[in-house]
């Protein structure tokens, strides 16, 4: 019983931070319409002030949530992704609306070092779907982790076998880009699994010392080499 009222409690709450503003707002709007001493013409106009204020809400409330996303997975705060990813999964069915949210969400199971599970959640992210544009960041994170998961679960052959099909770790990548981080992370991650330490460790170093690394990023470098 307590379950089944925390889960209600739970989902209320999540209906009230949706919903909560809107239906407020339409009330007040309503209230504001019903009661003002003009015509139908002025009315019109009311309406569409309300219809412009909610899609500015709507629009600047999916702002934020990306930007707390950005955040966390700048910094590796694990549940801050896993509670994000899952209140924006629940709502959103469309393969390119979850995509990235999926992406995300193996992130979290990598830094819980839940590779099976990152695995499957990679699997489940159809990439494909994102438009050519957004696609590129959420390849790379993708690869990233697919990479750390296969190199984790001692699948060490896969894993060299993605880095060089997909990231080319010696292309030359421009320096401080996503690619560049990616790619040389991924390379030490791998030459460090085939026993290539020291190889492996120059490769990381230009992650550490690269100044658009994230702390993510630093405590995996840390990581690899101890």
């Amino acid at each position: 019983m307590t379950e089944a009222r925390s889960a209600w409690v739970d989902a209320l709450w999540r209906g009230l931070q949706v919903w909560g503003v809107p239906v407020g707002m339409s009330g007040a709007y309503l209230l504001l319409i019903w009661s003002s001493d003009t015509d139908n013409t002025g009315q019109a106009w009311m309406a569409l002030g309300f219809a412009f204020v909610l899609v500015v809400w709507f629009v600047l409330r999916m702002l934020t949530t990306d930007a707390a996303l950005a955040r966390a997975l700048s910094v590796g705060d694990a549940p801050r992704i896993s509670d994000l990813t899952g209140r924006y999964l629940k709502t959103h069915k469309s393969a390119s609306a979850r995509a990235p949210y999926l992406v995300a969400r193996a992130f979290a199971h990598e830094l819980r070092s839940e590779w099976p599970q990152a695995l499957a959640t990679l699997d489940e992210a159809d990439l494909s779907a994102l438009p050519a544009t957004k696609r590129g960041p959420w390849v790379l994170r993708a690869v990233g982790t697919r990479i750390a998961a296969l190199v984790a679960t001692g699948d060490v052959t896969g894993a060299r076998r993605v880095l060089e099909t997909e990231l080319k770790p010696d292309a030359p990548h421009p320096l401080h880009s996503d690619a560049y981080l990616v790619a040389n992370l991924a390379a030490g991650r791998v030459l460090a699994a085939e026993g290539k330490r020291d190889e492996a460790a120059a490769r990381l170093r230009k992650v550490a010392e690269d100044i658009r690394a994230t702390a993510a990023m630093r405590a995996a470098v840390e990581s690899v080499l101890r």
